[in-house]
């Protein structure tokens, strides 16, 4: 595997590879694909507008990109300790936590664009589809706090953050005698 300079075509053959790999060992992400597909069937079919269109694209762009970094983060980890540790649980939570963020989003956004067009009921103009993005957004945070109530979400040990808990080595000492400090530089005034 070669790091050195790239045409611009590599570089996109590597990037396109990544998206594939990606689609190809993930489940999430082709949960993920699978919604966007569903999105972009349903942006057709109901004619949205052009800055509907945009927010749907916004949306799972948004996702996808934070599921690759959630891949690219994971498989780092991986690499790089492979035994479990809490701060690579850390890491690994917190990317985990990105593309859930940013899927509750995208429900919310969805749930904004294609409620109204969708319900029957037809409540107001962005009653339907402002309910079921305050829903969405609920039923995420309720989520987060039913987890964290029933202790999934382990607080770290004192001794597991900071240097030595990743194997950094600390700086020696600083020297308090007097050999260790500069003699001081004599500076003439000069005319």
């Amino acid at each position: 595997m070669s790091f050195g300079r790239q045409t611009l075509g590599r570089s996109f053959a590597c990037a396109s590879r990544g998206v594939v790999a990606t689609l190809a060992t993930q489940r999430n992400m082709r949960i993920h694909y699978a919604a966007a597909t569903l999105a972009a069937c349903l942006s057709c079919v109901l004619q949205l507008s052009r800055v509907e269109i945009a927010v749907v694209l916004a949306a799972i762009a948004l996702v996808w990109a934070t599921e690759l970094v959630n891949t690219a983060v994971e498989a780092a980890i991986d690499l790089a300790s492979p035994d479990p540790h809490p701060l690579a649980r850390i890491a690994k939570d917190a990317a985990a936590g990105a593309v859930l963020v940013c899927a509750a989003f995208s429900i919310g956004a969805g749930a904004l664009v294609f409620g109204d067009k969708l319900s029957p009921l037809r409540l107001r103009p962005g009653g339907f589809g402002l309910a079921c993005a305050v829903a969405a957004i609920s039923l995420a945070g309720a989520g987060a706090i039913a987890l964290a109530r029933r202790r999934l979400v382990q607080p770290l040990p004192p001794h597991a953050i900071g240097p030595r808990a990743v194997g950094i080595a600390e700086p020696p000492p600083r020297r308090t005698d007097e050999a260790a400090e500069p003699a001081p530089v004599a500076v003439s005034a000069g005319k």
